[in-house]
Protein backbone atom coordinates (compact mmCIF):
# COMPACT_ATOMS: atom_id res chain seq x y z
CA UNK A 1 0.00 0.00 0.00
CA UNK A 2 3.05 2.28 -0.12
CA UNK A 3 2.25 3.18 -3.74
CA UNK A 4 -1.26 4.39 -2.84
CA UNK A 5 -2.56 7.67 -1.45
CA UNK A 6 -5.85 8.45 0.24
CA UNK A 7 -8.19 10.98 -1.34
CA UNK A 8 -7.07 13.68 1.10
CA UNK A 9 -3.38 12.94 0.55
CA UNK A 10 -3.92 12.96 -3.23
CA UNK A 11 -5.63 16.32 -2.96
CA UNK A 12 -2.76 17.78 -0.95
CA UNK A 13 -0.15 16.23 -3.21
CA UNK A 14 -1.63 17.57 -6.46
CA UNK A 15 -3.07 20.81 -5.16
CA UNK A 16 -6.48 19.84 -6.63
CA UNK A 17 -9.70 19.65 -4.68
CA UNK A 18 -10.93 16.34 -3.26
CA UNK A 19 -13.99 16.71 -5.44
CA UNK A 20 -11.87 16.84 -8.59
CA UNK A 21 -9.85 13.79 -7.50
CA UNK A 22 -13.12 11.95 -6.72
CA UNK A 23 -14.37 12.81 -10.22
CA UNK A 24 -11.25 11.14 -11.61
CA UNK A 25 -11.90 8.09 -9.43
CA UNK A 26 -15.53 7.76 -10.57
CA UNK A 27 -14.49 7.25 -14.19
CA UNK A 28 -14.95 3.49 -14.90
CA UNK A 29 -11.84 3.24 -17.06
CA UNK A 30 -9.71 4.17 -14.02
CA UNK A 31 -10.92 1.34 -11.76
CA UNK A 32 -7.66 -0.60 -12.04
CA UNK A 33 -5.75 2.26 -10.37
CA UNK A 34 -8.18 2.71 -7.47
CA UNK A 35 -8.71 0.51 -4.40
CA UNK A 36 -10.53 0.82 -1.10
CA UNK A 37 -8.90 0.23 2.26
CA UNK A 38 -10.41 -1.56 5.25
CA UNK A 39 -12.39 1.53 6.26
CA UNK A 40 -13.82 1.98 2.74
CA UNK A 41 -11.67 5.01 1.88
CA UNK A 42 -10.55 5.50 -1.71
CA UNK A 43 -6.89 4.83 -2.42
CA UNK A 44 -5.21 6.01 -5.65
CA UNK A 45 -1.98 4.77 -7.19
CA UNK A 46 0.71 7.44 -7.08
CA UNK A 47 1.84 6.68 -10.65
CA UNK A 48 -1.73 7.06 -11.96
CA UNK A 49 -2.13 10.33 -10.09
CA UNK A 50 1.14 11.62 -11.49
CA UNK A 51 0.03 10.78 -15.06
CA UNK A 52 -3.12 12.89 -14.67
CA UNK A 53 -1.94 15.81 -12.54
CA UNK A 54 1.48 17.31 -11.83
CA UNK A 55 2.57 16.57 -8.29
CA UNK A 56 3.14 19.61 -6.16
CA UNK A 57 4.27 17.63 -3.11
CA UNK A 58 5.68 14.12 -3.07
CA UNK A 59 5.05 12.09 0.10
CA UNK A 60 8.08 10.53 1.77
CA UNK A 61 8.12 7.32 3.78
CA UNK A 62 6.70 8.95 6.95
CA UNK A 63 3.54 10.25 5.22
CA UNK A 64 4.90 13.79 5.38
CA UNK A 65 4.86 15.94 2.30
CA UNK A 66 8.17 17.18 0.97
CA UNK A 67 8.67 19.69 -1.78
CA UNK A 68 9.40 18.09 -5.15
CA UNK A 69 12.40 19.36 -7.04
CA UNK A 70 12.21 18.86 -10.80
CA UNK A 71 15.35 17.82 -12.63
CA UNK A 72 16.72 20.80 -14.48
CA UNK A 73 18.74 20.00 -17.56
CA UNK A 74 21.34 22.16 -19.20
CA UNK A 75 18.96 22.77 -22.12
CA UNK A 76 16.37 24.19 -19.75
CA UNK A 77 18.98 26.44 -18.14
CA UNK A 78 20.29 27.71 -21.49
CA UNK A 79 16.75 28.28 -22.76
CA UNK A 80 15.90 30.15 -19.58
CA UNK A 81 19.02 32.31 -19.87
CA UNK A 82 18.18 33.01 -23.54
CA UNK A 83 14.70 34.09 -22.47
CA UNK A 84 16.17 36.36 -19.83
CA UNK A 85 18.59 37.91 -22.31
CA UNK A 86 15.73 38.49 -24.73
CA UNK A 87 13.63 40.14 -22.03
CA UNK A 88 16.56 42.35 -21.03
CA UNK A 89 17.08 43.42 -24.66
CA UNK A 90 13.38 44.27 -24.99
CA UNK A 91 13.42 46.31 -21.79
CA UNK A 92 16.54 48.18 -22.90
CA UNK A 93 14.91 48.99 -26.23
CA UNK A 94 11.77 50.19 -24.47
CA UNK A 95 13.89 52.37 -22.17
CA UNK A 96 15.68 53.96 -25.15
CA UNK A 97 12.32 54.67 -26.79
CA UNK A 98 11.01 56.33 -23.64
CA UNK A 99 14.17 58.44 -23.41
CA UNK A 100 13.59 59.60 -27.01
CA UNK A 101 9.99 60.48 -26.15
CA UNK A 102 11.10 62.47 -23.10
CA UNK A 103 13.66 64.36 -25.20
CA UNK A 104 10.98 65.23 -27.78
CA UNK A 105 8.64 66.35 -25.00
CA UNK A 106 11.36 68.56 -23.48
CA UNK A 107 11.99 70.19 -26.88
CA UNK A 108 8.26 70.86 -27.28
CA UNK A 109 8.07 72.42 -23.81
CA UNK A 110 11.07 74.63 -24.56
CA UNK A 111 9.52 75.75 -27.87
CA UNK A 112 6.22 76.60 -26.16
CA UNK A 113 8.03 78.59 -23.44
CA UNK A 114 9.87 80.64 -26.08
CA UNK A 115 6.62 81.29 -27.96
CA UNK A 116 4.96 82.43 -24.76
CA UNK A 117 7.82 84.82 -23.98
CA UNK A 118 7.65 86.28 -27.50
CA UNK A 119 3.91 86.82 -27.16
CA UNK A 120 4.31 88.56 -23.79
CA UNK A 121 7.04 90.88 -25.13
CA UNK A 122 5.13 91.79 -28.30
CA UNK A 123 1.81 92.50 -26.61
CA UNK A 124 1.15 96.20 -25.97
CA UNK A 125 0.59 97.20 -22.42
CA UNK A 126 -3.03 98.13 -21.88
CA UNK A 127 -3.76 100.45 -19.00
CA UNK A 128 -6.96 99.69 -17.23
CA UNK A 129 -9.58 102.43 -17.54
CA UNK A 130 -11.83 103.47 -14.74
CA UNK A 131 -15.22 101.92 -15.17
CA UNK A 132 -17.82 104.32 -16.51
CA UNK A 133 -20.77 105.20 -14.36
CA UNK A 134 -23.64 102.87 -15.07
CA UNK A 135 -26.54 104.38 -16.96
CA UNK A 136 -29.71 104.73 -14.96
CA UNK A 137 -32.49 102.43 -15.96
CA UNK A 138 -35.58 104.06 -17.42
CA UNK A 139 -38.36 104.46 -14.92
CA UNK A 140 -40.97 101.80 -15.14
CA UNK A 141 -44.56 102.76 -15.48
CA UNK A 142 -46.89 101.56 -12.86
CA UNK A 143 -49.68 99.36 -14.02
CA UNK A 144 -53.18 100.61 -13.37
CA UNK A 145 -55.27 97.74 -12.07
CA UNK A 146 -53.13 95.34 -14.07
CA UNK A 147 -54.47 96.64 -17.39
CA UNK A 148 -51.72 98.90 -18.60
Amino acid sequence: MDNYLTLKQASETTGKSERQIRRLCNDPKNNEYIQRDGKGRLLLKIDFLQQNYPLVHVPNGKNKAIQRVDNVTKDDMSQESDNLHFKIALLEQELRHKDELFAAKDKQIELLERSLLMLVEARPVITPQAPAAPEPEPAKRKKFLGLF
